[in-house]
């Protein structure tokens, strides 16, 4: 679905909020990319300190209408860039705690950090799907994808210097 066809979908001729586009394809944000970074990683285990990010994609879909028209009530337009802008700061906000919950684990090293990537997505799913904001704009996660889970490089020069 192409961004104009989406913003002129969801506004009557009177600007008035419309139910019109129900007909169009649900999926409205496909493979829309994520990332976060700069969390501060302290596992004590390893004796390690380092900050760390994720990045993938995600795609949404309607699931309620008029919770979507509601939420942006007052708008000429509604763009694919306003419904990302939207989304993007809820993976952001879920995203970073479990990041750091699933790398400060006593198992995991910094060195095998990567290996986490399921682990990572799974929780992140399951967060998104009872995130309780997505659910008020009448969004549900159709997808989600982790592509992969990053250090610092200088951190983890830092670090191997120092177990060397």
């Amino acid at each position: 679905m192409t961004i104009e066809r989406f913003a002129i979908a969801i506004r009557s001729r009177s600007n008035e909020p419309s139910l019109a586009f129900k007909t169009y394809e649900a999926s409205i944000i496909s493979k829309a990319e994520w990332q976060f970074g700069n969390i501060d990683i302290k596992n004590d285990a390893h004796n390690e300190l380092y900050k760390a990010g994720a990045n993938g994609k995600y795609a949404l879909e309607i699931e309620d209408y008029g919770r979507l028209i509601s939420t942006f009530a007052g708008f000429a337009t509604v763009t694919i860039d306003d419904l990302k802008e939207k989304t993007i700061s809820v993976i952001k906000t879920k995203g970073a705690p479990i990041l750091n919950e699933i790398l400060t684990d006593a198992n995991v090293s910094v060195f095998n950090a990567a290996l986490k990537v399921n682990d990572l997505k799974d929780k992140l799913v399951r967060e998104f799907n009872e995130e309780k904001s997505l659910k008020a704009m009448g969004l549900k996660l159709s997808s989600l994808t982790v592509e992969g889970i990053h250090i610092n490089s200088d951190d983890l020069e830092r670090i191997k210097s120092r177990i060397a």
